[in-house]
């Protein structure tokens, strides 16, 4: 017959000095410990509504998610996500579409309606969805 099994804590001291859990416990305690600034998100919920971009013209979406925007921080929501899709089925090579929702979100981040925004995948190339946090008023 086999041996009995091992706990998980005799496995961990198997496979672990004290000095190697003691470093990951003290950089675990240290991240928790990091703040960003900046990370007005924390305050936030996940998307509680969405408008999908995909087939509208480039004048036609920024025009939907400028109107999208207005009505909902108007309507007191507070985050929000405005599917751009990718771009792969763009005539001219280019994600028009994508580049257009950046364009009318920083805008009315400057006019104060958006409180702050990012690329759904962390970056624009990637990504085929912006989320935009809503200013309160």
């Amino acid at each position: 017959m086999g041996s009995p099994e091992k706990s998980f804590e005799e496995l961990l001291d198997e496979y672990s000095s004290s000095a190697d859990v003691e470093k990951a416990l003290s950089e675990k305690q240290a991240s928790l410990e990091e703040v960003d600034p900046i990370n007005v998100k924390r305050d936030y919920p996940r998307p509680q509504d969405e408008l999908d971009l995909h087939n509208f013209t480039g004048e036609e979406a920024r025009r939907k998610t400028e109107s999208y925007i207005r009505n909902s921080q108007r309507n007191k929501l507070k985050t929000i996500r405005i599917i751009t899709g990718k771009g792969i089925h763009s005539e001219n090579a280019k994600a028009v579409v994508r580049g257009i929702v950046s364009e009318t979100v920083i805008s009315l981040k400057k006019e104060g309606l958006v409180s702050d925004y990012e690329w759904e995948s962390k970056t624009e190339q990637r990504s085929g969805a912006i989320i935009v946090y809503l200013a309160s008023r």
